[in-house]
């Protein structure tokens, strides 16, 4: 029997195939290997091997969209020195937000070497690009000396590779995706002093530039929701627009300080580690006081005369949860009551009414997964792996993770871009994160607290799993949500957290 693993009015996924309508992606044996077909289109993708590490499961499709996951950061792999973000976009142009999102969700698993490369070269090209800009992407901060140069958009992101620092205002995002590949492919010391120093080179460059000491936030736009566009209201231009403070980017903020001050610790010092916990908390108590509506959910916005933009947006709501921003007491009011469809959540609600989807109209897979993943932390419940997995498996009808869907329709738009790197990597964060419960954010343990539900089968396996310079092999027996056995090479360790110690580890897991 083939059951459903999960199903709501316009398609099921079951343990072989997904079915929308007229429309079906199964996994079929090709020449002895699985692979992916599209009865509607005859797409295939194929299984790939190497390095990469393996999972196997009760169910087909999850083995399946874990390949085309692989598959598809393999199409955006330039010759073993960056990445280009889908294979629709012009291989030149190297961004940093996608690929430091990728590496949080789970993509530092799978190709910590070359994301570390690629963010390298991130903090290479934006120190050249510094303050250059065209004449509708000012910058319009105090202290700032903008080099305005007399070319568009196109021919300035080709010739410098990435866009103005006016489209780029939430780059500190750069710390998570780094700090996710140090954890995972292991680290020295000499990498975490860079990453303080590259921080504070930025920071003088540019951060402390956008910082208000009025109420300790950071203006700029929303993360990855570019300035002037169809994410910000109709009547604000792109330069009126870097005047809002938005909740994601101030959220990314926390994050970064707390991962430099447990940087700072390791290196032993004490005294710059405490700055960074300052920071850390004053930032905690700014976003809580400045965000916060009197109806009790956190604004996307707050517009430059203090008003509150009245729309909550994923990534602010995610980070909110995921960088222990608000605590339990607060998850109610961050998560509940946020729209659901059949495909997954709005990026942000409500929406502004564009005639057109890009950000307004839109559903973006990896936002969508960020903010599964803060309700699966605030509640823990099988139902959102479930729900997270359905939404994600709809891509195996196009046999690619793709950038951007329309809300109500759940298809493609005309900007779509297939394969896009963070959209494949949103399901490496269903693997990673959800069923194998990985916490590697501690530079000396991880952690394991996975979640396997009955409609998963009993059983899933990964192997070759590097984290820290270990090697592991893992397999989870039973069904549930908590670990009621943890045997590391035959020895019972009680709480699912081991030591970081370069060796290679076979690991059981037994669920209740």
């Amino acid at each position: 029997m083939n059951q459903v693993v999960y199903g709501n009015n316009t398609y099921k996924l079951f343990r072989d195939r997904l079915v929308e309508g007229d429309r079906t992606a199964y996994t079929a044996d090709r020449g002895g290997w699985p692979a992916l077909w599209n009865a509607h289109a005859e797409m295939v993708r194929p299984f790939l091997t190497g390095s990469y590490p393996s999972i196997k499961s009760d169910v087909p499709m999850v083995d399946m969209l874990y390949q085309i996951a692989l598959f598809d950061l393999e199409s955006c792999n330039v010759r073993e020195a960056y990445f280009k973000i889908s294979p629709d976009f012009f291989p030149v142009w190297v961004f940093t937000r996608d690929i430091s999102y990728s590496s949080y969700l789970g993509a530092n698993y799978v190709m910590p070497s070359l994301i570390r490369k690629h963010l390298d070269l991130t903090r290479e090209i934006r120190r050249n690009i510094g303050f250059k800009c065209t004449k509708k992407t000012v910058l319009p901060y105090d202290g700032v000396e903008n080099e305005v140069l007399d070319m568009d958009m196109i021919d300035f992101s080709v010739k410098y590779r990435s866009h103005p620092f006016s489209k780029r205002t939430d780059d500190i995002c750069w710390i998570l995706g780094c700090w996710d590949v140090l954890m995972s492919g292991g680290f020295e010391r000499a990498d975490l002093a860079r990453l303080v120093s590259d921080f504070e080179d930025f920071d003088q460059r540019f951060y402390e530039r956008m910082h208000d000491p009025a109420d300790g936030l950071y203006y700029g736009q929303s993360s990855f929701i570019d300035a002037g566009g169809t994410g910000y209201p109709m009547d604000v231009n792109h330069g009126e627009s870097l005047y809002f403070k938005a909740l994601s980017t101030n959220c990314l903020y926390v994050a970064a300080f707390d991962r430099l001050a447990h940087a700072c610790r390791y290196l032993k010092d004490e005294s710059k580690a405490g700055v960074f916990d300052a920071r850390a908390e004053n930032m905690r108590i700014a976003i809580r006081e400045n965000f916060q509506h009197p109806d009790g959910y956190f604004a996307y916005l707050k517009h430059p005369n203090g008003r509150l933009e009245p729309r909550r947006e994923q990534l602010g709501m995610a980070f909110l949860v995921l960088f222990d921003i608000v605590g339990p007491e607060l998850y109610g009011a961050v998560l509940d009551d946020y729209p659901q469809n059949d495909y997954g959540h709005p990026e942000f609600w409500p929406f502004y009414g564009y005639d057109k989807v890009y950000h307004d109209n839109a559903l973006w897979p990896f936002a969508d997964m960020l903010y599964n993943l803060a309700v699966f932390k605030a509640y823990r419940k099988q139902e959102t792996l479930l729900q997270a997995l359905g939404s994600l498996s709809r891509h195996a009808l196009w046999g690619s993770f793709n950038e951007v869907l329309d809300y109500e329709s759940g298809g493609w738009h005309f900007k779509h871009a297939r394969s896009y790197i963070w959209s494949a990597s949103a399901y490496l964060g269903i693997v990673f994160k959800m069923i194998l419960g990985v916490n590697n954010e501690d530079l000396e343990t991880v952690s394991f607290n996975p979640c396997l539900p009955e409609q998963l089968g009993d059983q899933f396996s990964i192997s070759n799993l590097e984290i820290g310079g270990m090697r592991l092999d893992i397999e989870i027996n039973g069904n549930g949500d908590q670990v009621g056995a943890f045997v590391v090479d035959g020895q019972e360790m009680g709480e699912g957290v081991m030591k970081k110690d370069r060796e290679k580890h076979r690991v059981i897991i037994s669920l209740v």
